[in-house]
C-alpha cells in the first residue's frame, strides 16, 4: 500500500509541474479581471452602438479589464440618481455627471490627470479653484426644431424673431389643426431647459459670470428679467400639446416625427445623430429655430458643456489605473471620433476642431448646418446650469430650477414665491459648503 501511495504522489507531482511548464512555455498566465463600473445616459441608437463598439475595443486594448455599464434613465434627475448611489456606497468608478459641484464639495471625485488637461482645447471654463475634476466629452447647442413643410403649407414665410411674432406663429399653427409646441412634463430637465432658453440669453448675455456673482450675493434670481421669462413661459403653455405634463422625451420625439406637433421645444445639435442612424427620421424637412425674445437682438443659442466624466476618489492601485485608462482611452484617436459621430456634438479636444461629421443622411447634414449657422448669426450663451468652473451652480440648484418650473407649469403662478424659493435655496447651498 505504501509503495502504491508513493507512486501516486510521484505521478501527481510530475503532472503538476508538467502542466506548469506547459502553461509558462505557451505564455499563459492567470489574470484577474478588473471591473470598471461606469454610468452614462445612453438615449439614442447611435450612442448604444458606440458603447457596444467601445467595450469591444477596450477589452482588446486592456484584456484584464471588464467594463460594467449602467444606464441612467432618460427622465431621471442625474443628481438625485447619484445621491442615491452615494447613500448606498455604490458611487461608480467612472461616472457621467452634469453638475460636479456636489461631488467636489463632498470630496468624492479625483483631480484629472495632467495629460487630459493638456488635451483640452480650453480647460479654463471647467476649472474649480484652479483644478480640473472633470473630463468634458463634448460641447453642444440647443434650441428648437420645427417642421419646415408645415410652416410652408400654412403660409409662415418668415421665422419669428420677437416673442410677439412667435406667439402669432403658434396661434396660426393652432388654427391649422396641428398642436404648436411639444413639451415633456415627465422630464424636469426638458421643461427647465425650455424655460432657460428664455432666461439665459437675457441674463448670461449681459453678464456671463452671473452664477459667480450670485454666489457672492451680488445678484438675485428675483428680478424683472426672471419674471418676464416666467411670463413668456406661461404665455406659451396654452400651445403645448394635450397631455404635456405626463409626456416623456421619447413621446415628444414621436409626436414631432409623426407631424402631430409643429415645434419640438427642447432640441439641438444632438438630434442629428438620431436622424443619421434611423432613430428619428421625419418625413418632412426639419429646420432650426432660435428661441425668440421680446427684443429679437437679445436672441442667443444655448451653449452647453455639461457631459462630464469624473473618477471616484476612493479608488486605489489597479482599480484606479483601470478608471484612468478608461477615461484616457475614451479620448484616444481610436475612439473619440466615433463619439463625435454618435452624438453630433462639437469637440472639447485638440485636433478635432475642423472635424467634419461624415453624414450620409441629408436631414442630419441640414440640421447641423442650420444650428451652426444660427450660432454664427446670433451668438451663444452658456446654458444656465451647464455652466462649469467658478460659475458652477451649487449642489441641488439644478434640481430646484426644475422644481420651480414644474410648479409653475402645474399652476403655481405666485412668481414672487417661486423666485424667492430659488434664491433661498441657492443661498443656503452656498452657505452650507
Amino acid at each position: 500500500m505504501k509503495v502504491q501511495k508513493c507512486i501516486w504522489w510521484v505521478f501527481t507531482i510530475v503532472l503538476f509541474f508538467s502542466g506548469l511548464e506547459l502553461a509558462v512555455s505557451s505564455g499563459q498566465t492567470e489574470t484577474t479581471k478588473i471591473d470598471v463600473y461606469v454610468t452614462d445616459q445612453t438615449e439614442t441608437l447611435p450612442q448604444r452602438n458606440f458603447w457596444s463598439e467601445f467595450t469591444e475595443k477596450f477589452s482588446e486594448k486592456f484584456p484584464n479589464y471588464n467594463v460594467l455599464m449602467e444606464n441612467i434613465p432618460a427622465d431621471a434627475s442625474p443628481e438625485m440618481f447619484y445621491q442615491t448611489k452615494i447613500a448606498a456606497g455604490e458611487f461608480p468608478d467612472v461616472a457621467k455627471v452634469w453638475q460636479p459641484a456636489l461631488f467636489i464639495e463632498n470630496d468624492i471625485i479625483l483631480e484629472m490627470p495632467k495629460e487630459l488637461y493638456d488635451m483640452l482645447i480650453d480647460p479654463d471654463p471647467f476649472l474649480v479653484d484652479g483644478k480640473l475634476y472633470v473630463a468634458p466629452v463634448n460641447m453642444g447647442l440647443l434650441g428648437m426644431w420645427y417642421n419646415k413643410d408645415l410652416f410652408k403649407d400654412i403660409g409662415i414665410e418668415t421665422l419669428p424673431g420677437s416673442w410677439a411674432q412667435f406667439m402669432n406663429t403658434c396661434e396660426k399653427i393652432d388654427q391649422s389643426g396641428v398642436e404648436p409646441l411639444g413639451m415633456a412634463g415627465r422630464a424636469g430637465w426638458y421643461m427647465a431647459g425650455a424655460y432657460l432658453f428664455q432666461w439665459v440669453p437675457v441674463t448670461y448675455g449681459p453678464e456671463p459670470n452671473w452664477p459667480k456673482l450670485k454666489n457672492e450675493g451680488k445678484v438675485k434670481f428675483n428680478n424683472p428679467v426672471t419674471r418676464r421669462s416666467f411670463e413668456q413661459y406661461g404665455e406659451a403653455m396654452k400651445y403645448w400639446q394635450a397631455g404635456a405634463m405626463s409626456a416623456t422625451y421619447d413621446q415628444i420625439k414621436g409626436l414631432f416625427v409623426n407631424q402631430e406637433i409643429a415645434i419640438q421645444t427642447n432640441g439641438g445639435i444632438y438630434n442629428a445623430a438620431e436622424v443619421e442612424t434611423g432613430d428619428l427620421v421625419p418625413p418632412f424637412e426639419v429646420g432650426y429655430l432660435t428661441p425668440p425674445q421680446d427684443n429679437p437682438d437679445d436672441r442667443r443659442l444655448n451653449y452647453f458643456g455639461d457631459n462630464l466624466y469624473v473618477i471616484n476618489k476612493s479608488l486605489k492601485g489597479e482599480k484606479l489605473q483601470a478608471a484612468i485608462d478608461f477615461v484616457m482611452f475614451f479620448f484616444s484617436d481610436e475612439i473619440y471620433p466615433d463619439w463625435l459621430y454618435a452624438t453630433s456634438m462639437m469637440t472639447t479636444v485638440k485636433g478635432y476642431e475642423d472635424y467634419v461629421l461624415p453624414y450620409q443622411n441629408p436631414i442630419a447634414k441640414t440640421m447641423v448646418k442650420e444650428i451652426k449657422t444660427a450660432a454664427e448669426v446670433h451668438g451663444v450663451a452658456i446654458h444656465g446650469h451647464a455652466a462649469q468652473g467658478d460659475n458652477i451652480w451649487p449642489p441641488g440648484t439644478r434640481e430646484m430650477m426644475e422644481k420651480i418650473v414644474m410648479e409653475f407649469a402645474a399652476g403655481n403662478d405666485d412668481l414672487e414665491e417661486l423666485m424667492d424659493l430659488f434664491d433661498e435655496h441657492w443661498d443656503k447651498a452656498v452657505h452650507t459648503k
